[in-house]
């Protein structure tokens, strides 16, 4: 994304946008980003409904499922100064432990996210008040309490800060200034893109081999349809009749057949054709976020050679849209995709890279497929 991409915000009424927009400034970790849009989250579900303060632990929720995805799924990193991964991990960890015990937990992980995220965020509204607190040590309680201080005090003044600190159904919660909550109510979408793009730059940043970083924060839950895909590959299955499938050597057919992400989707956040492989809809499921065993690669290369003769012969004027993928990835001529040789040759200069970076960033190596055992 250029410079000339950069979303900006709306102004508005009664609210300090100045402030506002300094809000991911010189920031280390994934804290404010999550917390951004996970206000407007909660902010969305009440229907932006909320004149009474709003517990805090909800907002964390909220945060802790919004970074679930890039860490869990996409293997992203958040840099060294970030403990989201570890509190995902204490999370998972807890199956074994008493009611109790997880509540515990939780409430370990909730008050420590709560201790810095929701007054930090404040920061940029209070910069000259805050030079100098904390002392020579820049003590953090003594910084917090000076932000739970000016949010109070200039609450009702001008150039309000979005919120301050309040009690919430029997915990610490958080009051949203009404100017602010329509100007949120006003421009979500707006700021929602604006929180996203500065979240995948400062991510990209932190993984600078992991491709497509807008596409695994953007919206995770939605991935783009393979249904042009899927036409592509059932058209080769009714000419040829039926592929084998590299992994399990079973026939695949028409009728019948998920389309597999050779390198995983959460690694390479595209459905490029030259990536795609059909197999019977168990052995996707198993395959997963895997990286599939080198053994596999020669038998990927010949279904894709076929599959482009097949297109060739048959279907020379469809789908050239979905084959630029080929020759902008592989960097191969549209007059080379059907020689072997050339497409081989490619491929074996594209894939290894790619799996050696995957695998550095943390998604499983050489997985073989296995039948089910039946009993």
């Amino acid at each position: 994304m250029t410079s000339s991409d950069r979303p900006t915000l709306p102004l508005g009424e009664g609210v300090d946008t100045a402030a506002f927009a300094k809000l991911f400034d010189n920031t280390a970790a994934s804290y404010k980003f999550l917390w951004t849009l996970a206000l407007l989250n909660t902010l969305r579900s009440k229907k932006f409904n909320a004149l009474e303060p709003m517990p805090l632990r909800a907002i964390i929720i909220e945060m802790l499922a919004l970074a679930t995805p890039p860490v869990r799924r996409f293997k992203l990193f958040f840099g060294i100064h970030d403990k989201i991964a570890e509190h995902l991990a204490q999370i998972e960890n807890v199956e074994m432990l008493s009611a109790n015990q997880k509540e515990t937990v939780f409430t370990e992980i909730c008050n420590d996210l709560a201790f810095y995220v929701p007054a930090r965020w404040l920061t940029p509204f209070f910069v000259d008040e805050l030079r100098g607190a904390g002392g020579p040590t820049r003590n953090q309680r003594k910084i917090n309490r000076k932000i739970h201080q000016l949010a109070a005090e200039r609450f009702v003044g001008e150039n309000p800060p979005p919120y301050r600190f309040a009690p919430a159904e029997n915990e610490e919660g958080l009051l949203l200034h009404p100017t602010w909550l329509r100007y949120l109510a006003d421009n979500a979408d707006i700021i929602d893109g604006w929180a996203r793009w500065h979240w995948a730059k400062f991510l990209q940043s932190r993984n600078q081999n992991m491709p497509a970083v807008i596409n695994k924060i953007a919206f995770p839950e939605r991935r783009p349809d393979l249904e042009k895909q899927r036409t592509f590959w059932r058209a080769i299955l009714h000419k040829t009749g039926s592929v084998i499938c590299i992994y399990s050597g079973e026939q695949v057919t028409p009728d019948h057949f998920a389309l597999d992400h050779y390198l995983p989707w959460s690694f390479v956040g595209h459905n490029n054709l030259w990536n795609l492989v059909p197999a019977p809809v168990a052995v996707n499921s198993g395959k997963s976020d895997n990286l599939p065993h080198p053994q596999y690669l020669g038998a990927f290369i010949d279904r894709q050679h076929k599959a482009l003769v097949v297109h060739k012969q048959y279907f020379a004027k469809k789908w050239r849209t979905l084959l630029e993928s080929y020759v902008a990835d592989l960097r191969l001529d549209f007059a080379d995709l059907t020689d072997k040789g050339k497409l081989n040759n490619a491929y074996r200069v594209l894939i290894p890279p790619l799996i050696t970076l995957a695998k550095a960033n943390r998604f499983s190596p050489d997985w073989i497929y296995e039948p089910a055992s039946k009993e």
